[in-house]
């Protein structure tokens, strides 16, 4: 039964993946779906928890971090922490109780406590693979040790000085722990993983914020007023093959990172899911987010009132239209804005994907993917992992298709 399980910490990559897809299926279900406030209090709980930091897991803390009140509200007054854990509480228990969900692995969060238990299903334990090292750890691990043992071997001939064999073998095992460490560190030393390093370094779920309004002037954002749309429409409608190529392409770098994602619509992300976690932001004028977190960037989308022509503008030179597209003329060049940066209001890492039109978002994807590419930025964009950066490309389009990006401009603040 679940009820007398033991208490289940997760320690490994596998079991917080198998967490946090089960947090996923909760809040995919209709008892947590209508609501803002359920995910975000379940994501920040179980991320805090997962990182071993259930320390800050207190009434005040989340009412501060995931609801944004003031350091110094009433929590008496207002109990909106313990209102919401309440109902997440009892939503959880309807949902477990539906027999389709009792062999899932389960959480729960106690009456009194913000900590999140964990309980896995019958037989999860003793069916977890035992853990052992990669093969190539082991073919490391092995070479070593022969190496080791040969020089000491040799320090130890007949009728070498015992004052020559320490030194001689110290100074190999040095050179051999020396040599591994740089390539381990050539091997983690790539472009493209520095650039989404900050993506790595949380346990919160990647949210990938797509496109999901139609490609056609009546239905674009307007750049200068972005307004959320008030009816989601279908994902299945609007995305062209080659943005879900796209998206297929970014899911599976944060998968091969060990990191989860999850993919969402615009019209069906709320201000809260963009402070939950990092998010990629995917698509410009048919992504409402885009526009409102980049409006306020060196680099922005602008467009003019009749939404017949499309540029990437420069605040420093908010009179030139070098980047630009006109929607009633065959595309020949096409722009894109690449950018990583923190925003105040969310405190949360952004990466922003977007083009002028399609072309230019699938060359800026590929420029992110590509630790060749990346490492031909300047230095302070492909050696840093923290600064705020933005990268404006530009593209040659030849029947629809895209040349290599050119990079022409890169702001770092």
């Amino acid at each position: 039964m679940h009820e007398s399980a033991t208490e289940w910490i997760p320690s490994t990559e596998e079991d917080r993946a198998a967490v946090w897809k089960q947090v996923d299926r909760l809040l995919s279900d209709s008892s947590f779906n209508r609501s803002k406030r359920y995910p975000s209090l379940l994501r920040f709980v179980v991320a805090r928890s997962l990182d071993g930091d259930s320390e800050s897991l207190k009434e005040r803390v989340l009412g501060i971090e995931v609801f944004g009140r003031q350091p110094d509200y009433d929590s008496v007054r207002d109990p909106i922490v313990r209102v919401t854990a309440a109902e997440i509480r009892k939503r959880m228990v309807h949902y477990y109780n539906d027999p389709q969900h009792q062999d899932e692995l389960r959480l729960a969060l106690r009456p009194g406590s913000y900590i999140p238990q964990f309980t896995p299903p019958s037989g999860w334990l003793e069916n977890q693979a035992v853990p052992s090292d990669s093969h190539e750890t082991k073919t490391v691990d092995v070479a070593s040790a022969e190496r080791l043992q040969a020089v000491t071997l040799a320090a130890q001939e007949p009728g070498k000085s015992s004052k020559l064999r320490w030194p001689i073998f110290t100074l190999a095992a040095v050179s051999i722990v020396l040599a591994l460490v740089f390539s381990l560190r050539a091997r983690s030393q790539n472009a493209a993983d520095t650039f989404w390093s900050p993506a790595f370094n949380t346990s919160a779920p990647v949210l990938i914020c797509i496109n999901d309004h139609p490609l056609n002037t009546s239905q674009l954002i307007d750049a200068a007023n972005p307004v959320f749309p008030t009816h989601p429409v279908s994902q299945a409608q609007v995305l062209s093959a080659s943005s879900v190529g796209l998206i297929a392409d970014l899911t599976r770098y944060f998968s091969e990172h060990k990191r989860m994602t999850r993919v969402q619509g615009q019209s069906r992300t709320s201000f809260e899911d963009i402070k939950s976690g990092p998010a990629v932001l995917f698509g410009a004028y048919n992504n409402y987010w885009t526009l409102k977190m980049t409006e306020p960037l060196r680099f922005h989308f602008a467009n003019n009132p009749d939404m017949s022509q499309f540029w990437i503008e420069d605040r420093q030179a908010p009179e030139k239209r070098d980047w630009s597209t006109d929607a009633n003329v065959k595309v020949h060049k096409d722009y894109a804005l690449l950018a990583r940066f923190i925003p105040a209001s969310t405190g949360q890492t952004t990466f922003v994907i977007a083009g002028l039109r399609p072309p230019s978002m699938t060359e800026g994807v590929k420029l992110l993917l590509s630790p060749e590419l990346m490492g031909k930025l300047p230095k302070n964009v492909a050696a840093k992992s923290t600064a705020n950066v933005e990268i404006v490309i530009e593209t040659d389009v030849v029947d629809g298709v895209a040349g290599t990006p050119t990079v022409l401009a890169v702001h770092t603040w």
